[in-house]
């Protein structure tokens, strides 16, 4: 999806802005990041700290401009590329990342709530298996067609042997 220029630029802006706070809020100066508005699916936004990058979902972003670039992704990732500064063996989303939200004024949550529908890039075939005592196993395609033709895939949760499974006929598209 084509982004117009005068998104780009609130974009930016909004990442000088979390800049700013980083150096006069926790100490820390980060160069400009490379933007990309390249992500696919159901994500919102990833951070690549080692290449100081962020890329973003570009249909999410349009879709939900006001709340993704003021209140939520753009901040979130910001704060990942500051955390990492900071605390270079930090969780990802640990207590060095959740601080760095609350200096940029931003809810330190983990997940975004953004209706996927339209940035969804394909659908997933699911083929439900069954063992003798009715506890399913969910396969993709490639596990499918092992399994069909004879390798062994168990749940790890459940102590039936891989043996016992059975196609059960059954394909979910997610």
């Amino acid at each position: 999806m084509k982004i117009p220029l005068d998104v780009k630029k609130r974009v930016d802006a909004k990442v000088g802005h979390f800049l700013y706070l980083a150096e006069h809020n926790c100490g820390v100066r980060l160069l400009t990041p490379k933007i990309e508005y390249n992500l696919k699916g159901r994500t919102a936004g990833q951070a690549w700290p080692q290449l100081n990058k962020i890329r973003i979902n570009s249909v999410l972003l349009m879709e939900n401009l006001d709340t993704y670039i003021d209140d939520r992704t753009l901040g979130h990732e910001i704060a990942h590329l500051v955390a990492r500064q900071i605390d270079p063996r930090g969780r990802s989303h640990g207590k060095t990342w959740q601080s760095v939200m609350r200096a940029f004024k931003l809810e330190p949550t983990r997940c975004h709530s953004y209706d996927v529908t339209n940035s969804q890039t394909r659908k997933r075939e699911l083929f439900i298996w069954k063992c003798g005592h009715g506890v399913k196993m969910h396969l993709g395609p490639t596990q499918h067609k092992k399994m069909t033709a004879g390798s062994r895939y168990s749940l790890r949760s459940h102590n039936c042997d891989a043996k016992q499974y059975e196609f059960s006929g059954t394909i979910i598209t997610r």
